[in-house]
């Protein structure tokens, strides 16, 4: 059952404006002894198919984030969006999608600066119940049952409290629930959650993973892929490597923030001086428009409004630049000579003539174009 696929950027930002009765999934919840699934209770392991310690990357930097046991039999490979996946006998597959990250309590100044995508937080419960398991049901899903995993989330609460810097981790949640598949087959997806506090500003995340398998080793499956993940070891030196670049990327970040801040003051009281001493002429301009034929009248209208939009622009320090996935005007913060921007419109802004994220190691995991001069 191919499900990950449809849990969409977009079909999640729904979530932000409906709001249902839990009630609804009520005869669905299954609760294990505890309130959750013991993974520790459910070790798996077998003479013919040792477990060893399997290296998780990083999909982006090549690092190893940590070590998870599972069997020998299961191979790594890499899935569509760059996650470490595995395939194992009897036909198990198990697949992750990258973790959605947005934003609140942010200055709308620094979302503007960094492109960031603005949402406040939804519920575990309410992502699940309105955006995934429509979409899972759509392809032909059965909900068997569904359970909190709080081993599982504690373990990885642990492993990223220690890489942060100044930000703290507020919570961690999963969220696991059991399908049948149209093909007879059954699948266990996982629902990350987890919301983070820093200073300046505060994030949320929502991460999806997939265990496929047939019927008749589905269990025996789910119970080896749930004891892996509760016993997940981080890797020593990336968490401390990781946690001197936040430490920097921070420092430089904050440094950036309060000269950018600096500037963007002086020269708004210098555009707004400019400003005033323009608004004569564009009245004048105005009224002549009126004696003009229909055809004259359409031209200058344009040729005003594009002298109005670029002073207007001078007030607020922005740019009105074409996005060249779809050929929209946006509005973007003035301080650069190049603009990048890429499928989910995320902006990076340079001043280095030579500089291409689509060649930059942190940044290249997406494709990106150059906008256009400033109109």
């Amino acid at each position: 059952m191919k499900s990950l696929p449809i849990i969409t950027l977009v079909s999640i930002c729904t979530l932000f404006f409906a709001c249902q009765n839990e009630a609804q999934e009520a005869e669905y919840l299954y609760r294990a002894q505890g309130g959750a699934y013991q993974a520790q209770a459910a070790a798996p392991i077998a003479q013919q198919d040792p477990i060893e310690m399997k290296p998780v990357r990083d999909a982006k930097t090549g690092r190893t984030l940590s070590y998870i046991p599972l069997p020998k039999s299961w191979q790594q490979v890499t899935g569509a969006y760059g996650n470490s996946g595995y395939e194992g006998p009897n036909g198990i597959k198990v697949s992750s999608r990258p973790t959605e990250v947005y934003h609140f309590n942010i200055d709308p100044y620094v979302a503007q600066m960094t492109g960031k995508q603005l949402a406040n937080p939804v519920p575990l419960q309410t992502i699940f119940r309105q955006n995934i398991a429509p979409a899972i049901r759509q392809q032909g899903g059965k909900l068997i049952k569904q359970y909190p995993l709080q081993e599982v989330a504690q373990v990885n609460h642990r492993m990223i409290q220690s890489v942060l810097n100044r930000s703290r981790l507020q919570s961690y949640q999963m969220l696991a629930s059991e399908w049948e598949q149209p093909n007879g087959g059954k699948s266990l997806i996982l629902v990350s959650h987890m919301i983070v506090h820093a200073q300046g500003g505060s994030s949320w995340g929502v991460g999806f993973t997939e265990l496929e398998a047939p019927a008749a080793s589905f269990e025996q499956a789910k119970k080896t892929y749930l004891f892996g993940l509760a016993n997940t070891k981080a890797d020593h030196n990336t968490a401390m490597a990781h946690a001197a670049d936040l430490n920097r990327i921070d420092r430089e970040g904050r440094q950036r923030m309060a000269a950018s801040r600096a500037a963007h003051q002086a020269r708004m009281r210098s555009n707004e001086a400019a400003f005033q001493a323009t608004q004569k002429a564009h009245v004048d301009a105005s009224n002549a428009v009126l004696d003009m034929g229909m055809q004259g009248y359409q031209n200058r209208s344009a040729s005003q409004d594009r002298l109005r939009r670029n002073e207007v622009n001078m007030i607020h320090e922005e740019y009105t630049m074409t996005n060249p996935w779809d050929n929209r005007s946006v509005q973007i913060q003035s301080g650069y000579q190049n603009y990048y921007v890429n499928a989910q419109g995320d902006i990076i802004g340079s001043n280095n003539a030579n500089f291409d994220p689509n060649v930059h190691r942190n940044y290249n995991h997406t494709e990106w174009k150059r906008m256009p001069g400033n109109q």
